[in-house]
């Protein structure tokens, strides 16, 4: 397509501070789906996300408070009107757009009633900048405006108009409010670990938020092997489906130096010590386990870092070790204790730990009232008692305790657990304990999905995911415990 050569009229009568600002960029035509989203408001509209941006190229601050801007007649009824106070620094932007709500730029920006004038049309049209006193500042006349990108000046004070893209360092296809000619920084970043196939059961439960799903518990970590924190504000993480997939982080969101974020598709991540945050239900469209690309984007559309893969493994993450860099490999082979996952934090490299803990006692079918709460319940009154058989106490903190049935129903103790050296802590299923001089604590009504009169096995799992006791009984005593 041919581009007539655009121009500007600088007129005799405006001032010399007023000379200085010109019309830098317009979109006519935003790209389709959310890759057209000029405003960044989340949702692509024809009109809304049209714009017209003002650059200052002088050295002085130049006030535009009054000052006119739009499309055909200067006299048009439909120009936008700069409001009170609107100063334009050197060296800056301003930028109009249609409408919508527009979110995440750093320079003045205005929307107008849902169109600019009339609203551009793809066919070209003039864009006229009128000061307040009515004399013309800028005008642009193009006879067809690119398709789906924006004509840009390169440089912005003063240079030709051309195709975005044709200058645009990264191939982009609009830049309101900034230049389009941005060096790709060197982040020392690095995509560490992605979990495409959640294991099944609660195995699978990554996120932490007692249940496993097939897509919110999908997780994608970020490692910063940097020595500064880095601000991640506005930068896109997802799969290598349409950016209107990916998953944009919030302004506050940072990544601290030598540690981790991790992005889960979804659910309620708890008990983690590194910034977590969930996309909508999915990762992207879902992460497959036939593989796909996986991208990070900054703020300026470069591309940081990417993982491609053919083939996620199955029931488990893929890692990389170490995680400023290294290959990736299944996590199962990087992880001494064959974890499928370490979403936060490396494998687990310390060795499995032999506590001189034991499951001392359990009641599955209570006669009365064992916790005495004063009232007798058949799952309440149901209990696992342990026993440190050591000469120093244990810390308990985030251990599980439960019966064979999902992880999402294990009883998980406190920060502060702690059992003494040669001494005891008793689980409940529920009620209100009186009168016990050792630590007792209390499940969510009943152990597990309740102990049966019909046994089952016991595990109590240290904060490592190591099974530190195990209890195995096919029936357990009528009336009595075990």
């Amino acid at each position: 397509m041919a581009y007539l050569l655009s121009f500007v009229l600088l007129l005799g009568f405006a001032s010399f501070a007023e000379a200085t600002v010109v019309i830098s960029e317009v979109l006519a035509d935003p790209p389709s789906d959310l890759a057209g989203d000029a405003n960044q408001d989340g949702v692509r509209d024809t009109y809304e996300d049209e714009f017209i941006e003002l650059y200052n190229a002088g050295s002085a601050p130049v006030d535009i408070s009054g000052w006119r801007l739009g499309d055909s007649s200067p006299s048009s009824d439909s120009f936008f009107q700069f409001p009170a106070n609107t100063l334009m620094e050197p060296g800056s932007y301003a930028v109009l757009f249609g409408g919508g709500n527009p979110t995440g730029f750093t320079v003045p920006v205005f929307t107008d009633d849902v169109r600019i004038g009339n609203g551009l049309t793809g066919k070209g049209e003039d864009i006229h900048l009128i000061d307040d006193t009515g004399d013309t500042v800028a005008v642009i006349s193009h006879d067809d405006w690119p398709s789906k990108q924006s004509l840009v000046r390169n440089p912005p004070d003063g240079g030709l108009l051309v195709p975005h893209k044709t200058v645009s360092t990264i191939k982009a296809l609009f830049s309101p409010g900034h230049t389009h000619i941005i060096p790709k920084p060197d982040y020392p970043l690095f995509i560490s670990e992605v979990l495409a196939d959640p294991p099944s059961g609660l195995a699978g439960d990554a996120n932490r938020d007692g249940q496993r799903d097939v897509y919110e518990d999908d997780f994608i970590e970020l490692y910063n092997a940097g020595s500064n924190p880095i601000s991640l504000a506005g930068w896109r993480l997802g799969d290598s489906t349409a950016p209107k997939n990916s998953f944009q982080f919030p302004a506050d969101a940072v990544i601290e130096p030598g540690s981790y974020i991790v992005l889960f598709g979804g659910g309620n991540p708890s008990g983690f010590t590194v910034p977590v945050y969930t996309d909508d239900g999915k990762i992207g469209n879902g992460l497959t386990s036939k593989g796909e690309d996986v991208r990070l984007i900054d703020n300026n559309g470069h591309e940081i870092d990417v993982v491609s893969h053919d083939d996620w493994p199955k029931d488990q993450s893929i890692i990389r070790t170490p995680p400023d860099g290294g290959p990736f490999v299944p996590h199962k082979t990087a992880s001494p204790t064959q974890a499928p996952f370490s979403p936060g934090h490396t494998p687990e490299t310390r060795p499995i730990l032999t506590y001189p803990l034991v499951i001392s006692e359990v009641l599955a079918d209570p006669p009365s009232d064992a916790n005495r709460d004063g009232q007798y319940d058949p799952h309440e009154d149901e209990f696992i008692e342990l026993y440190n058989a050591s000469s120093v106490p244990i810390s308990l903190a985030g251990w599980r305790l439960g019966d064979a049935g999902s992880l999402s129903n294990y009883f998980r103790f406190p920060a502060k657990a702690v059992i003494a050296p040669r001494s005891y802590v008793v689980l409940f299923g529920g009620g209100k304990p009186l009168g016990f001089t050792i630590p007792v604590y209390t499940d969510d009504g009943t152990i597990g999905d309740g102990l049966t009169d019909s046994g089952e096995a016991i595990h109590l799992i240290d904060d490592h995911g190591h099974e530190i006791a195990f209890l195995s009984h096919p029936t357990w005593p009528d009336d009595q415990s075990l």
